[in-house]
């Protein structure tokens, strides 16, 4: 099931030097040309939105500093990117991604939990932690000290976009 996302994650990686702009990104962030295999060692806006440009997420600022984005991926998963341990605006060294997911009231509670239980046992890209209001957070967090390559960052944001969506489906069909 994962190979797909997998494979369209790289290959949308690959086209990364063209990203155009959505129409709901702000003037603050210019497209970055960046080269699949170009080794990254901190985050900025531009870099990221410019990863889920390619990726066809379309993105929102949450703040003034645009290091919270709304995240709109083509899966319909709706999910919240934090640049996180930053030094200034540009230099962050992580990146923490997750999707708010809020438990149907026709999903017995028990129900909802096991599918919790099994998702962190069998998914290696996101946890899953219910929060104070009940909600589901699917989350994952991006460690850039030491490098990443273009590549392999915009693998981990598509693998986090599916894992999101199949989560979400779980749950939601759980209802009996």
């Amino acid at each position: 099931m994962l190979v797909k996302p997998l494979h369209v994650a790289a290959s949308l990686a690959l086209g990364l030097g063209t990203g155009a702009a959505t129409a709901q990104d702000t003037a603050t962030a210019e497209p970055t040309a960046l080269a699949a295999d170009q080794v990254i060692d901190a985050l900025d806006d531009a870099t990221l939105r410019a990863l889920l440009t390619q990726l066809s997420a379309s993105v929102t600022p949450l703040d003034e500093e645009a290091t919270t984005l709304r995240i709109a991926f083509p899966n319909g998963v709706i999910a919240i990117a934090r640049r996180m341990a930053c030094t200034g605006q540009e230099e962050c060294k992580g990146l923490m991604l997750t999707a708010y997911l809020p438990v149907p009231d026709e999903v017995p509670a028990k129900r909802a939990e096991e599918v919790r239980r099994r998702s962190n046992l069998e998914s290696l890209v996101a946890t899953v932690v219910v929060n104070q209001l009940g909600e589901h957070v699917v989350k994952t967090y991006v460690i850039l000290d030491g490098g990443i390559t273009v590549e392999n960052l915009a693998i981990w944001i598509g693998l986090f976009s599916e894992s999101a969506r199949a989560y979400q489906e779980k749950l939601y069909v759980s209802a009996p």
